[in-house]
């Protein structure tokens, strides 16, 4: 059975894919092929393919937040406690670096418990020190086998960090190093050249 969208495109010459170009409480349109329709002329036009006022919405909600490249270095490897790790740091701007001990401190101190207790882990990985705008975040990950990685979250001033209970994963600069530190395990981890190739493979120092 042909899909009733893609028939009534070959016959209208117009795209089945909605391009949302405003939504607001009072009015939402969608660009469709060459033409501008209202959620409710599209309803109309493809009864199938309902577009409700809430989704539109939500496919419009922004944080209002510029993307700004943050300065990224390399502190070396080091051991936090059980966690052999690259460790990076990220500074927002106005933001300098700063006490790299003391967060490695923190995580040699908590991630056994926080961390390891719960995975069986290869007891590599990264650290991120992310300096931020308004609170410094610690993400601790460590690689398990099959190519899944753990992690746990900190924040705090810089001086004190405590664990982080919200759901959070990483912001977009910290993805950054996440991204490349995917790319290393598979080239070195899921490889022959194993984990000492694995922790030689950093990310180079610059704005990201």
């Amino acid at each position: 059975m042909r899909d009733p969208d893609t028939c009534r495109a070959a016959s209208t010459g117009f795209s089945p894919k909605a391009e949302i170009l405003e939504a607001t409480p009072k009015r939402a349109s969608v660009l469709l092929g060459p033409n501008i329709y209202s959620a409710s002329q599209l309803r109309a036009f493809s009864p199938g393919a309902c577009v409700s006022q809430k989704l539109l919405e939500r496919r419009r909600m922004t944080t209002g937040a510029t993307y700004r490249p943050r300065h990224f270095s390399l502190c070396g490897i080091r051991s936090a406690g059980p966690l052999l790790a690259k460790v990076y740091e990220i500074l927002a701007e106005g933001r300098e670096a700063g006490d790299v001990d003391r967060a490695i401190d923190h995580i040699a101190r908590h991630v056994r418990d926080d961390l390891f207790a719960h995975v069986n882990c290869t007891g590599v990985g990264y650290i991120v020190i992310h300096r931020g705008e308004m609170a410094d975040w610690l993400l601790a990950r460590t690689w398990l086998e099959g190519g899944i990685v753990a992690g746990v979250v900190y924040n705090g001033d810089g001086r004190t960090f405590e664990k982080v209970s919200a759901p959070l994963i990483e912001c977009v600069w910290e993805a950054v190093a996440a991204s490349h530190e995917r790319g290393a395990w598979i080239r070195a981890g899921m490889s022959v050249a194993g984990q000492d190739q694995y922790l030689s493979d950093t990310l180079p120092a610059g704005y990201y």
